[in-house]
């Protein structure tokens, strides 16, 4: 579980440079608005020592893709409650 943590920690570190905004984060999962790339991972990676990450993607919404990040964070935080 810590590397777990240590690459979660990276890819949120990372989001800025690659272009996706974390809206949670846990010591095992990251919720993001905007794919992260391959690019990021292996990043992530090789900064928490864990080689070869894969990443399992979960959706959180069905097909409604006009979401704005407020209303997305406004669902979470009702579902969290």
């Amino acid at each position: 579980q810590g590397q777990e943590a240590a690459i979660i920690h990276h890819l949120t570190i990372l989001s800025n440079k690659f272009n996706y905004v974390v809206i949670g984060n846990e010591h095992d999962g990251l919720s993001t608005i905007g794919e992260i790339p391959v690019a990021a991972m292996q990043k992530a990676g090789e900064l928490s020592g864990l080689e070869n990450p894969v990443m399992k993607t979960k959706e959180l919404f069905d097909g409604n893709d006009n979401w704005t990040k407020e209303e997305l964070l406004l669902v979470l935080s009702n579902k969290i409650s």
